[in-house]
């Protein structure tokens, strides 16, 4: 199971775009969303089925709905691939949290939290005064693999700035996969977190 966070228009959707292009026909896939907005094809795949969630994020107010829409789409299974986008305002630290409780732990496999970040926005991670400020922080905090969307927009000495502050503010020392175009492969990501 894939876990995917990011600030609101970091590239989350794109990337998962991405990863669904790159589905084996072999293989199926579920698909769990906050809003459907930047997934809209998705359940149009007949190897994807995409449970998108309602009634508020699924970390905070939203708890309840998220553990029953995950149950009914695990029956749907057996799926190669589950990946869970966090909503932009979640806290994926305790969507971790709640995916362990024991009628989820035995049936999921978790992989290490995934953030997206947009590389031509990065003030909420550096600027205290920032209103995302804290959101950004505890976002980072619970990564473990950090893709840079849109790293082409920058120098590559910028790039390399930007990779070495943003793992400083970090507790875990996050690995970093650099996204040209909203581009990084499932498999560069699985390798990378495979890696950790």
């Amino acid at each position: 199971m894939l876990l995917i966070c990011g600030l609101p228009g970091a590239g989350k959707s794109t990337l998962l775009k991405g990863w669904l292009a790159e589905r084996p026909d072999t293989e199926r896939w579920a698909l769990m969303v906050n809003g459907i907005a930047g997934m809209a094809n998705a359940d149009r795949d007949p190897g994807v089925t995409v449970a998108t969630l309602a009634g508020g994020c699924a970390c905070c107010s939203g708890q309840v709905v998220f553990g029953v829409t995950l149950t009914r789409l695990l029956r749907g299974g057996p799926f190669r691939r589950l990946i869970i986008e966090v909503s932009g305002i979640g806290h994926p630290g305790r969507m971790v949290d709640r995916l362990r409780i024991p009628e989820l732990a035995p049936r999921l496999s978790i992989r290490p939290t995934v953030m997206v970040i947009d590389a031509t926005r990065p003030d909420p991670f550096f600027d205290a005064h920032h209103p995302a400020h804290p959101l950004a922080l505890d976002q980072l905090d619970s990564a473990r693999l950090l893709v840079i969307n849109r790293a082409d927009a920058l120098t590559p000495e910028a790039e390399r700035a930007l990779c070495e502050r943003l793992t400083s503010l970090s507790g875990r020392s996050p690995a970093v996969l650099s996204s040209r175009r909203g581009a990084v492969t499932l498999a560069a990501t699985l390798a990378a977190l495979d890696g950790l």
